[in-house]
């Protein structure tokens, strides 16, 4: 491939990737607790301020490693991150 259609390449995939794995993510989300229900799985949720908890905790693990092979990869970690957050919320309730 031409560096041109490489750069078009890899600028659409960095776009593309991040938008159709949080909406993959949540389809096999749904699929999974629809299984779990009709199978008779009781499920425990952690409250919000265990949530928050586990994020805070869980932070200087995952960023670190995480940006630090994306930027070998060229990516910017940080901007996947945010879009994946934005993306979260806006599909975690359905």
């Amino acid at each position: 491939m031409s560096p041109e259609i490489q750069k078009i390449y890899l600028d659409a995939w960095r776009n593309y990737y991040p938008i159709r794995h949080a909406k993959h993510m949540s389809e096999q989300h749904k699929t999974i607790l629809k299984d779990f229900n009709e199978a008779g799985v009781e499920l425990y949720y952690l409250s919000p301020e265990d949530v928050s908890r586990m994020k805070e905790l869980a932070k200087p693990i995952n960023n670190k490693e995480y940006f630090e092979k994306m930027e070998k990869k060229g990516i910017d970690g940080n901007r996947f991150i945010e879009q994946y957050k934005v993306l979260y919320e806006k599909y975690k309730s359905e």
